[in-house]
């Protein structure tokens, strides 16, 4: 019998760990999409990427405000999961439809502090954060990410 010898067996379990570690945070991270409206609504996942993706909503919405991806794991799983682009993909299409002036760009931000504020502050918008973030009496949840 063989014995197979792992040149970095510590290296190839922490590895290991930290994808499955990852993989669980990713699938229990909820993410919700939040608007300053006056009525209770609830958009669909598709809604909810026509709105993101510049188009126009069923409902008084007209922007649509983010957090830097820098900045914000959130991103990349609202990306994933409920746009179903690359972020890649998302500033190449955003480019495009800068470049031929077809959709105003989604206003970005450098922290949810100041996302909720701009939304708060301007009635129609919306955006998306990790469920459990602390919210202004004026912003509703229209959206929640049941993954």
């Amino acid at each position: 019998m063989k014995i197979i010898k792992l040149r970095y067996p510590l290296k190839i379990l922490l590895l290991v760990a930290a994808v499955l570690t990852s993989m669980h945070a990713s699938a229990s991270h909820t993410i919700i999409v939040v608007a300053n409206v006056d009525a209770p609504i609830k958009l669909s996942k598709s809604e909810v990427k026509t709105l993101f993706l510049g188009g126009s909503a069923s409902y008084d919405l007209k922007a649509f405000g983010l957090i830097r991806a820098e900045e914000n794991t959130s991103r990349a799983l609202f990306n994933a999961r409920i746009i179903g682009m690359t972020e890649a993909r998302i500033e190449s299409y955003w480019a495009q439809m800068r470049f031929s002036g077809r959709r105003v760009p989604i206003k970005e931000f450098d922290n949810v502090e100041k996302l909720l504020q701009y939304l708060s502050e301007n009635k129609g918008t919306a955006g998306y954060v990790s469920e459990g973030i602390k919210l202004n009496e004026n912003l509703r949840v229209i959206y929640r990410d049941e993954n």
